[in-house]
């Protein structure tokens, strides 16, 4: 009989059992739907958009901004990249100066055309779309902002400013988003 040590019985019984009860980031998925029940809103993705990234909410108070969800897509000019981040709303909270901060790998966003408010299937929202110059490149930042319950979910859609079908397609998704009553 082979002999066993105490040490390969522990990391059996880990590997088995589970050491960890820590958080647990959700599956990533191909489906063309995002369905975010837990925040209340729903989101068709264009095909061929790639999710590569994917989070829950923390209860409570929210430590700055938080990504929920970010997709990719290959395009003739590169690509382009949906994301929506969470932040907690507040009374001083300037969404305009807030999204022209760093990201993106660009330091610092200019605000190409300012805050202004729409309607998404009959949600009030606002929309702002900001340029910078990114790998010597002209880039444009898409985002578009929904209140509610006490937080801003900020729809943000980056792509090479030439790139029309990338535009095109983050609006599309951007429009198709439904929010839960």
């Amino acid at each position: 009989m082979p002999h066993v040590s105490i040490w390969s019985i522990l990391v059996i019984a880990c590997t088995t059992i589970g050491c960890s009860s820590g958080p647990v980031a959700p599956v990533l998925s191909d489906s063309r739907l995002y369905d975010n029940a837990t925040e209340g809103f729903r989101i068709l993705i264009p095909e061929g958009w790639v999710q590569i990234s994917s989070s829950m909410l923390p209860p409570g108070k929210l430590d700055g901004e938080i990504f929920l969800v970010r997709y990719n897509l290959t395009t003739s000019e590169m690509g382009a990249t949906f994301q929506v981040v969470c932040l907690d709303d507040k009374d001083s909270l300037n969404l305009e100066a807030h999204h022209t901060e760093s990201s993106f790998r660009v330091v610092k966003w200019d605000i190409s055309e300012g805050r202004q408010p729409i309607t998404i299937n009959g949600v009030p929202a606002e929309r702002m779309v900001y340029t910078a110059q990114a790998d010597n490149r002209a880039t444009t930042k898409i985002v578009t902002c929904f209140r509610k319950n006490g937080r801003v979910y900020s729809l943000i859609g980056v792509f090479w400013s030439n790139d029309e079908n990338a535009k095109q397609q983050i609006e599309r998704a951007i429009g198709d988003i439904i929010w839960e009553a």
